[in-house]
């Protein structure tokens, strides 16, 4: 299964990618890195990588990751990660990757804490523009 690759913008600063499929070596990985930092200089400061929907990742995909993190930070931004499980979830505690960039379990909890409001607040706050996934 090859990868595929969402984006939705949430608000002015925060952008989402779901991954789903398979984050391997391949040109799927150059795509994926080439379109974050894309999103970084166009519409975002903070990155939210949505991993539910990935079944599998490699040395080369964990380097995307741990370069988009550093790109993100460049930029005095956050990357988050959500949603890792299984394999995807024990590579990235093997590389310590988990370690580097702040890990969540869903898309809403990522988002609060870049908002650094109460959970019972942040609820309530409506979707920005653009806030419907676009695939790739």
């Amino acid at each position: 299964m090859s990868l595929t690759i969402e984006l939705q913008q949430l608000g002015p600063d925060i952008a989402v990618i779901t991954l789903t499929g398979r984050l391997v070596l391949s040109g799927d990985c150059r795509q994926l890195e080439h379109l974050a930092k894309k999103m970084l200089t166009a519409d975002a400061h903070d990155l939210i990588f949505d991993l539910s929907r990935l079944t599998g990742i490699d040395c080369a995909g964990i380097g995307v990751l741990a370069e988009c993190a550093s790109a993100v930070a460049a930029r005095g931004g956050t990357l988050c990660i959500v949603g890792a499980r299984g394999i995807v979830q024990d590579v990235l505690a093997i590389t310590h990757l988990n370690l580097c960039v702040e890990c969540f379990p869903t898309v809403e909890e990522a988002v609060e804490r870049l908002l650094l409001i109460p959970s019972s607040v942040a609820m309530s706050v409506p979707r920005e523009v653009n806030s419907r996934p676009r695939r790739i």
